[in-house]
């Protein structure tokens, strides 16, 4: 799985937008794969976003590649890097309570997160790894970042 991991996405935004610089008020989520990634981005670049949602995400490369097991390759897992993670970040994981391998993922991984950030694990009522199931949760997603990114100020 590759993940644009750069910071070329908030320039892009800002380019074509009018919104806040990243930081407090700036938030990324996904889902399944796309929750690796959102994480990865977030942990990579601390400090640029003020919170981060996991839907049914995973946190380590899912593949029979050999390069799996380079150390290298290891190095860049979100499980490799929220130990060291310096960002004071809210983070939201949600996991279907009908998908045992992604309450299991969001449950061992939040705790790897140190302080200053936050961490919440939502168990969604019979939730899936499905779109559907993902789709249902953005009630919870919405409201997570109302109440975690910092709101745009009168100029």
């Amino acid at each position: 799985m590759r993940c644009s991991t750069t910071s070329a996405l908030p320039g892009a935004v800002q380019h074509d937008f009018r919104v806040m610089p990243p930081g407090k008020g700036w938030g990324i989520s996904g889902a399944s794969a796309g929750a690796y990634c959102a994480a990865a981005i977030a942990l990579r670049h601390p400090g640029q976003y003020g919170a981060v949602v996991s839907i049914a995400g995973y946190f380590s490369m899912e593949t029979t590649l050999p390069q799996r097991k380079d150390p290298a390759v290891q190095a860049l897992y979100p499980t490799a890097l929220a130990p060291h993670y310096t960002g004071d970040t809210a983070w939201l994981f949600v996991a279907g309570t009908d998908s045992s391998l992604d309450v299991k993922e969001a449950k061992a991984f939040a705790p790897l997160l140190p302080p200053p950030s936050t961490t919440q694990v939502y168990l969604q009522p019979g939730g899936q790894h499905l779109t559907t199931s993902f789709k249902a949760a953005m009630p919870q997603v919405f409201a997570f970042f109302s109440q975690h990114l910092a709101a745009p100020q009168k100029s």
